[in-house]
């Protein structure tokens, strides 16, 4: 949907409270303080965030972009993931760790190459609140006897259902869906089967370790919140009643819409909504 266009954002449940905070959006999958606050920062400034954390598929600078208008790989939502649980600093994926002969002469070995992607408050900050998603919200069904932080995603029409979390030692993603991008007919969602499945490989892989702790995010810092300021000068066009909506209740997107305002893979990646 192009810039300026207009559609329904509507939340999952009819009981949502008339005011919330970011924490409670999050935790409860609830899609239009999002769209406000996306509103106010601007797509461009939601894509850039997510191409410093791992994203590297293009954005476009859709109002939509916030719920999660994107087609993504879960190689590249797994990094960006990763970026939170390593304390902002961003890991390039690769497959091969290490290459040795038959002698044990080591041929070749990854070097990492770390980039400090976000201040290690503000992502500790995330992981709280990710924890409280597991603990008490949409993506309880991925919860572990361990610390693990993690967000549903489902896209209009049940054609994807993701939940992607981490511990702080590991990060996975789990993406349900029709490889030819139909409706899933069971109408599966990110807190059903995706966490369900994440929560059983999880636990099974991590089954014996010692569990770690993440770190404690100071909440009081709020230095770690000054990037989140409007740029200047604010936006002046704000008449626009509602934004593309991420809810798969949400009949807004059942309505045709021009050629020209269309994008290819806009409704595929996991938003807000649980």
């Amino acid at each position: 949907m192009e810039d300026g266009d207009d559609a329904t954002v509507r939340n999952v449940s009819e009981d949502d409270p008339d005011e919330v905070d970011a924490r409670e959006a999050t935790v409860s999958s609830i899609n239009t303080p999002y769209a406000q606050l996306g509103e106010e920062l601007g797509a461009d400034r939601v894509a850039d965030r997510a191409e410093e954390l791992g994203i590297e598929s293009e954005l476009h600078g859709f109002p939509s972009l916030v719920l999660g208008a994107a087609d993504l790989r879960p190689i590249e939502v797994t990094a960006a993931y990763a970026t939170l649980a390593a304390g902002g600093t961003r890991h390039e994926p690769y497959v091969v760790e290490r290459i040795e002969d038959r002698d044990g002469q080591v041929l070749y070995e990854h070097e990492a190459e770390p980039l400090e992607a976000l201040d290690a408050n503000t992502a500790h900050l995330v992981t709280d609140v990710l924890v409280d998603a597991v603990e008490s919200g949409t993506g309880q069904a991925a919860n572990l006897a361990r610390p693990n932080a993690g967000k549903t995603g489902t896209t209009n029409d049940y054609h994807d259902a993701w939940f992607v979390g981490y511990t702080p030692e590991l990060t996975t993603s789990v993406w349900v869906g029709n490889l030819d991008n139909s409706p899933m007919e069971d109408e599966i969602s990110g807190g059903s089967l995706p966490a369900e499945v994440w929560g059983a490989y999880m636990g099974e892989l991590l089954d014996g370790t010692d569990a770690e702790e993440f770190p404690t995010a100071d909440v009081g810092d709020l230095d770690a919140f000054e990037e989140l300021e409007p740029d200047e000068p604010e936006p002046e066009e704000l008449e626009r009643e509602v934004l593309p909506s991420r809810d798969p209740e949400d009949e807004a997107h059942e309505a045709d819409e021009d050629d020209d305002g269309n994008e290819e893979g806009e409704d595929r990646e996991g938003g807000a909504d649980g």
